[in-house]
C-alpha cells in the first residue's frame, strides 16, 4: 500500500495535478558548455532516495550549491522548484499555485495532443485517474518481482 501511495505522487496519474501534461512543468539536467558533462547535483535524474529532495542533507555542499544556482536561475524566469525532486520545475500549474499558497485557478491544465491534427484539447475529466489504482499496484508488483 505504501508503494502504491508513493507511486501516486511520483506518477502523474491524475491529470489535474500532473504539470507535465499541461506543458507547464519540466525536468531539467544542466550540462557544462566547455566539456558537455552534466553538472552534478548529488544524484542522477529520477533517482528516488534520500538525495532526491532539493535540500537533502545527504549531498555535499558542492552539490547543494549546484542545485541552488540552477534553482535561482529558474526562479528568475518565474519557475517554481518542486522541493521533493531536485530536477523538477513548474510555472502556472496546480503545483505552482499550491506551493505558493495562491488560491487562483492554475493558468495551465492538462491537455491531450492529437498528433495527426496537431491540435490540443482539454482533458475532459481532469480529476479522474488515467489508470486505476489496482492496475498501478499490479504493475508495481510485477516490476518488483522482475527486480529480484
Amino acid at each position: 500500500e505504501f508503494v502504491a501511495r508513493r507511486a501516486i505522487v511520483m506518477v502523474a496519474n491524475i491529470p489535474k495535478i500532473g504539470g507535465h501534461m499541461s506543458g507547464s512543468a519540466i525536468d531539467i539536467s544542466v550540462f557544462r558548455r566547455a566539456d558537455g558533462e552534466e553538472v552534478s547535483r548529488g544524484g542522477p535524474y529520477l533517482t528516488v532516495n534520500e538525495t532526491t529532495p532539493m535540500r537533502s542533507p545527504f549531498i555535499s555542499a558542492e552539490h547543494l550549491q549546484n542545485r541552488l544556482e540552477i534553482t535561482a536561475l529558474m526562479e528568475s524566469h518565474g519557475f517554481m522548484h518542486f522541493p521533493y525532486e531536485f530536477w523538477h520545475f513548474s510555472k502556472g500549474d496546480v503545483a505552482d499555485r499550491i506551493m505558493n499558497r495562491d488560491a487562483r485557478p492554475a493558468r495551465f491544465g492538462a491537455v491531450n495532443w492529437d498528433a495527426e491534427a496537431n491540435a490540443l484539447a482539454a482533458v475532459e475529466a481532469p480529476k479522474t485517474p488515467l489508470n486505476p489504482l489496482p492496475q498501478i499496484e499490479k504493475e508495481i508488483e510485477a516490476a518488483l518481482r522482475r527486480s529480484k
